[in-house]
Protein backbone atom coordinates (compact mmCIF):
# COMPACT_ATOMS: atom_id res chain seq x y z
CA UNK A 1 0.00 0.00 0.00
CA UNK A 2 2.41 2.74 0.62
CA UNK A 3 4.17 2.53 -2.83
CA UNK A 4 0.49 2.75 -4.34
CA UNK A 5 -0.09 5.48 -1.83
CA UNK A 6 3.21 7.35 -3.18
CA UNK A 7 2.97 6.86 -6.60
CA UNK A 8 -0.28 8.85 -5.97
CA UNK A 9 0.79 11.26 -4.21
CA UNK A 10 -2.16 14.46 -3.67
CA UNK A 11 -4.56 12.68 -6.63
CA UNK A 12 -7.55 11.11 -5.11
CA UNK A 13 -7.79 7.54 -4.33
CA UNK A 14 -11.85 5.84 -3.70
CA UNK A 15 -12.18 2.67 -1.76
CA UNK A 16 -15.15 0.81 -0.91
CA UNK A 17 -15.40 -1.37 1.67
CA UNK A 18 -18.00 -3.51 3.61
CA UNK A 19 -19.75 -2.02 6.66
CA UNK A 20 -19.15 -5.20 8.80
CA UNK A 21 -15.46 -5.29 7.84
CA UNK A 22 -14.24 -3.08 10.79
CA UNK A 23 -10.53 -4.44 10.56
CA UNK A 24 -10.83 -2.58 7.00
CA UNK A 25 -12.09 0.69 8.05
CA UNK A 26 -9.47 0.65 11.14
CA UNK A 27 -6.48 -0.04 8.22
CA UNK A 28 -7.38 2.37 5.62
CA UNK A 29 -8.53 5.16 8.43
CA UNK A 30 -5.03 4.30 9.85
CA UNK A 31 -3.62 5.16 5.79
CA UNK A 32 -5.50 8.68 5.90
CA UNK A 33 -8.67 7.23 4.38
CA UNK A 34 -12.32 8.83 5.38
CA UNK A 35 -15.39 7.61 5.15
CA UNK A 36 -17.51 9.82 2.24
CA UNK A 37 -20.51 8.06 1.92
CA UNK A 38 -22.78 5.20 3.01
CA UNK A 39 -24.51 3.25 0.04
CA UNK A 40 -27.21 0.57 1.41
CA UNK A 41 -28.64 -2.73 0.15
CA UNK A 42 -24.91 -2.40 -2.49
CA UNK A 43 -23.96 -5.75 -2.86
CA UNK A 44 -26.04 -8.71 -3.93
CA UNK A 45 -26.23 -10.37 -0.59
CA UNK A 46 -27.81 -7.28 0.90
CA UNK A 47 -25.29 -5.50 3.09
CA UNK A 48 -23.68 -2.22 2.65
CA UNK A 49 -20.44 -0.37 2.14
CA UNK A 50 -18.76 2.88 2.95
CA UNK A 51 -17.32 4.50 0.93
CA UNK A 52 -13.30 6.03 1.30
CA UNK A 53 -11.37 8.74 -0.27
CA UNK A 54 -7.76 9.49 0.77
CA UNK A 55 -6.34 12.79 -1.22
CA UNK A 56 -7.81 14.96 -3.57
CA UNK A 57 -10.50 17.73 -3.17
CA UNK A 58 -12.46 17.51 0.69
CA UNK A 59 -15.96 16.98 0.05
Amino acid sequence: MDMVIGEAGQRMMTLDVKTDRPYLLKFYGSLGFERRRLSRDHYRDGSDRFILVRGGPKA
